[in-house]
């Protein structure tokens, strides 16, 4: 018996330098690494999924947000994918709620002094990146989803679960008498007790991941107070009045962390496997949940506060990392005032460019009213509305512009571009689409004026009324504070609202059968066509094409 002990104890003093040598060199490996990786483009992968990242929108997100149609039609989730470097469950949350609300607090001005201040500061930034990555994720579960779960319940006594352990007493003493007997009794006693463990650990599921969360989250809350910065002096200042707290946390649920019973860190631990094993057995983990349930009473306020903080500090060095990652190419919003009047709406972009582009060409416009956008399929139209759109969004969003300037006043955003059939709820394109422009036609524009982008008005109608009522809908956005880009292969309709709009064309050259692109904006309506080259270019039998072309010149001179 003594030499099993003493057996048993070597081994778990092994295991356990082991585990320090082995967690000390795992840390310095990915100090360095988010020391370095900073600023490179890299894709980001979603262990865990997404399901969680409308955490923060779900409890704080009301008032003026990006609605769904905006959302999907400017492919926003792949643009915030991008942005999206994140290390913690709570930092993807929040800069996933930040790309989704159209007008933060003070501009935006005092998150983008973060940005800067951390985009410069190295060891800060990759001192809060080690805290947060080991704050790490929740399984897919939103760090919000049990907290008013854990701040609610009241202290309860882990009683079930020493009666359990107590049944190895009578076992082991068993052992001595009859050994056999004795042996198949402890056998008996554990198979309950993982029976039971994982029985009781079932009620629990998520909750235990979220109170480990909660245990990370007090622990980096503790070591953020030791910083220096200036610029986080009053977030330390406040977190230095709960540390009482935080440390009655730790220390109630330090176990709970380190056999990794409650949730994912990013970084791991070679004990958590014997531990685990441990646990099963003598439900250690699920007796300190229970004495630590109780501390949590009434604390959300402060639980709340922690998790914002850090999705915040998440979020701007993942915004700092993506301004990095544009090699300079990028620049601030200046934002111009709106009194309520048509003339304040104007928008200018200088060298704008989509994030999502890698060899993309560069455009600018500066437009004091609509713009209507005419050019030949493929041209780059419906690329340059997502472009100005996507950067009307960033900019009110994380104050960053992919462009050398952007001058505008605060909107609030429409799209109307990648419109489907609603198969579901029975609807054609048509329907979906007028009811997709009626929104915008209703849209509040007394505090901030409307920018919306259309490609192609009512293109689920006929010629003659998409004409007419596109005429009649542009123009109503002409005499209001809604500043309206709009994309159409209607030349006629160009001519008709020349005195409300300003024309920009995109063209082509074609050379035999081969057509060429620029996507370069220029000033004017389209003069060129090029639907039937590209027919052409793609193989269509000649017989379709010459057909095609004696067709079209027919109409040209009918018109």
């Amino acid at each position: 018996m003594d030499i099993a002990l003493i057996i048993i104890g070597s081994i778990l003093i092994i295991l356990l330098i082991r585990g320090v040598f082995l967690e000390r060199k795992k840390r310095l490996s990915l100090y360095d690494a988010l020391k370095n990786e900073f600023g490179t483009k890299r894709e980001k992968k979603y262990k865990y999924g997404k399901n969680h990242l409308d955490g923060i929108l779900k409890r704080y997100g009301k008032g003026e947000l990006i609605d769904e149609i905006t959302w999907n039609d400017l492919d926003m989730e792949t643009v915030f994918e991008r942005i999206d470097k994140c290390k913690s469950a709570v930092g993807e949350e929040y800069l996933y709620a930040m790309l989704h609300t159209e007008h933060p607090e003070d501009g935006g001005k005092k998150f983008d002094e973060l940005v800067s201040r951390l985009q410069d500061d190295q060891k800060e930034r990759t001192d809060i990146l080690m805290s947060l990555s080991r704050l790490g994720y929740v399984k897919g579960l939103s760090p919000f989803d049990y907290l008013d779960y854990l701040t609610e319940k009241k202290s309860r006594f882990p009683i079930k679960h020493i009666l359990t352990n107590l049944l190895y007493l009578p076992a082991i003493a068993l052992i001595f008498f009859k050994p056999i007997w004795g042996g198949i009794a402890l056998f008996l006693v554990v198979l309950l007790n993982i029976f039971l463990y994982f029985r009781y650990k079932k009620s629990l599921s998520g909750v235990m991941e979220s109170i480990g969360f909660v245990i990370r989250l007090s622990r980096e809350g503790l070591k953020l107070i030791k910083g220096n910065s200036d610029y986080l002096k009053d977030e330390r200042q406040k977190i230095t009045k709960v540390e009482k707290l935080l440390r009655s946390i730790i220390g109630k649920g330090g176990y709970l962390a380190v056999s990794g019973s409650g949730g994912v860190s990013a970084t791991g631990n070679p004990l958590e496997i014997f531990l685990t094993y441990f646990n099963m057995i003598f439900h250690i983990d699920l007796i300190q949940f229970d004495l630590l349930i109780g501390s949590l009473a009434g604390k959300k306020n402060v639980l709340e506060y922690l998790l914002l903080l850090f999705g915040r500090l998440d979020a701007a060095i993942s915004v700092a990392d993506f301004r990095a990652s544009l090699n300079g190419y990028y620049c601030k919003p200046r934002f111009s005032s709106f009194s309520g009047d048509k003339k304040d709406i104007g928008l200018t972009i200088e060298n704008g460019y989509h994030p999502l582009v890698e060899k993309f060409v560069s455009n600018s416009i500066s437009a004091k009213r609509g713009v209507l956008l005419t050019g030949s399929n493929a041209s780059g139209k419906s690329t340059f509305l997502r472009m100005v759109a996507v950067n009307a969004i960033l900019a009110q969003s994380i104050y960053t512009v992919c462009a050398k300037l952007y001058v505008a006043p605060a909107y609030n955003i429409y799209s109307s571009i990648a419109l489907k059939d609603n198969l579901l709820g029975k609807e054609s394109y048509f329907i979906v689409e007028i009811k997709s422009v009626k929104r915008i036609l209703t849209a509040d524009c007394e505090k901030y004026p409307v920018l919306c982008f259309i490609d192609e008005v009512l293109r689920g109608t006929n010629t003659v009324e998409r004409i007419s009522a596109s005429e009649t809908i542009l123009k109503y956005f002409s005499q209001r504070p809604i500043l309206c880009f709009a994309a159409t292969h209607d030349s006629l309709l160009a001519d008709i609202l020349a005195e409300s709009y300003d024309n920009y064309h995109f063209s082509e050259s074609v050379e035999n059968t081969d057509v060429y692109f620029d996507y370069t904006l220029k000033k004017g309506k389209a003069v060129s066509r090029n639907a039937i080259n590209l027919l052409k270019s793609y193989g269509y039998p000649e017989e379709i094409t010459d057909e095609a072309e004696i067709m079209a010149h027919k109409l040209d001179s009918n018109t």
